[in-house]
C-alpha cells in the first residue's frame, strides 16, 4: 500500500459586527439591508448518500494517514480519525454502523515505522466515535473484512515472522481469534462471499517465490478448509472483492517487474476473466463494489496522483471523485 502525505486545511470565517455611538446631531436612519445584501457562507452538502451512497477511504498527509467519508459523488468530505499516527484500510460492517481499520498508533514510532510497523486492528462507530482496539501483538495486522453476518472480522498477519501472511478471524469485541491458513502459502487480503460460506484471498501458493510462483487469487471455505486456486497466469493477482450477488470477483493484476496495474473481474469459479481497465504505465487497484453491484470504486494514479474513482461494473463510465494534491486510498462503499 502506498503511503504518501496528506494535509486537509480547514478554513473558518467569522462575521464581526461593530456598533458606534451616535454623535449630535442624530444622523438620518438608513434603510435596513435586504437579506440578499448580507454576505453568507453556503454550507457544504450533507453526507446524505448523493451520487449513490457513502464511501470511506484513507488519505495521507500532514505526516500521517487518516480515515474520511464522502458522498459517492465526491462531496461532503468528513474526517473520522485525527491523531499522530496512521489509520488505514477502512471497511464497513454489514449494517453500516461501524468501521474496522488498522492503525500504527501503538507502535513506539508511529508514522515512521513503515514497513515494520506494529499495526493493530481497531473498530469504531461510523461517526468516528468509540474507537476500540481488537488486537495487541508486535506484528502487523492488515486488510480487515467483515463477515456478512457481522459476527467476525478477517485480517492477515505474519505472526511467526517467516514472511508469509496468514488469514485470521476475530469477533468484533476482540475475542475468539482463530487462524484459518496453515503457513504453507503467503495469504493476504481476504474478502468474504456474500453468503459467508467462502473467503477469497491473494496468495503465493505453497510459499513459492518468483519465478517459480506468482501471486494468485484463491478461495477457501470459511473455516479454512477446501482451499483451491482460481487464477493461474504469469501475473500477480491481488485484493479480491466479491460482487454483492456472489457471482463475480473483482481484483487487480500486475505484470512482475512492472508498475502497471489493471482492474479485472471474473466469475466466482475463476472462469471468464476479463480486464476492466488498461491505462498504460498507470496503477488501478483496490476495487470495491457498490451495494447494488452496478459500479466499482477504486484508486488510481492515472491523473498523476492517487485519487478515488468509480466506474460501471463493465469498465465504462469512469468518474473521478477526489481532486487533491495528496494521495487517497482504499475506498469502501457503505452497504
Amino acid at each position: 500500500m502506498r503511503r504518501t502525505r496528506y494535509v486537509l486545511a480547514l478554513a473558518c470565517v467569522t462575521l464581526c459586527l461593530a456598533g458606534c455611538a451616535a454623535a449630535t446631531p442624530t444622523p438620518t436612519p438608513r434603510p435596513a439591508a435586504s437579506p440578499a445584501a448580507i454576505s453568507s457562507i453556503t454550507p457544504p452538502p450533507p453526507l446524505d448518500g448523493r451520487g449513490g451512497g457513502v464511501i470511506a477511504f484513507y488519505a495521507e498527509g500532514a505526516g500521517d494517514a487518516e480515515i474520511y467519508l464522502m458522498n459517492a459523488d465526491g462531496t461532503a468530505l468528513q474526517r473520522l480519525t485525527d491523531n499522530a499516527a496512521n489509520d488505514y484500510c477502512p471497511v464497513w460492517s454489514p449494517d453500516a454502523s461501524r468501521i474496522a481499520f488498522t492503525s500504527d498508533r501503538d507502535d513506539p514510532q508511529p508514522r515512521s515505522c513503515f514497513p515494520n510497523c506494529n499495526e493493530n486492528l481497531y473498530v469504531m462507530n461510523a461517526d468516528g466515535s468509540g474507537q476500540q482496539r481488537l488486537t495487541d501483538t508486535p506484528a502487523a495486522e492488515s486488510h480487515p473484512a467483515w463477515s456478512p453476518d457481522g459476527a467476525r472480522i478477517s485480517f492477515d498477519s505474519d505472526r511467526d515472522g517467516d514472511g508469509n501472511g496468514e488469514i485470521y478471524v476475530i469477533r468484533p469485541d476482540g475475542s475468539g481469534e482463530q487462524r484459518l491458513t496453515d503457513g504453507k502459502q503467503d495469504a493476504r487480503a481476504a474478502d468474504w462471499s456474500p453468503d459467508g460460506a467462502r473467503i477469497a484471498f491473494c496468495s503465493r501458493p505453497h510459499g513459492a517465490v518468483p519465478p517459480s510462483g506468482d501471486i494468485e487469487i484463491c478461495v477457501m471455505d470459511a473455516d479454512g478448509s477446501n482451499l483451491r486456486q482460481l487464477t493461474g497466469n504469469d501475473l500477480d493477482d491481488y485484493f479480491p472483492a466479491w460482487s454483492p450477488d456472489g457471482t463475480q470477483i473483482a481484483f487487480f493484476h500486475m505484470q512482475m517487474g512492472s508498475s502497471k496495474q489493471d482492474l479485472c473481474v471474473m466469475n466466482a469459479d475463476g472462469s471468464n476473466l476479463r480486464k476492466l481497465t488498461d491505462t498504460p504505465y498507470n496503477v488501478d487497484e483496490d476495487p470495491a463494489w457498490s451495494p447494488d453491484g452496478k459500479r466499482i470504486v477504486f484508486q488510481s494514479d492515472r491523473d498523476g496522483n492517487f485519487e478515488i474513482y468509480h466506474m460501471a461494473a463493465d469498465g465504462t463510465d469512469v468518474r473521478r471523485l477526489t481532486h487533491n494534491r495528496w494521495g487517497d486510498f482504499w475506498p469502501a462503499w457503505r452497504p
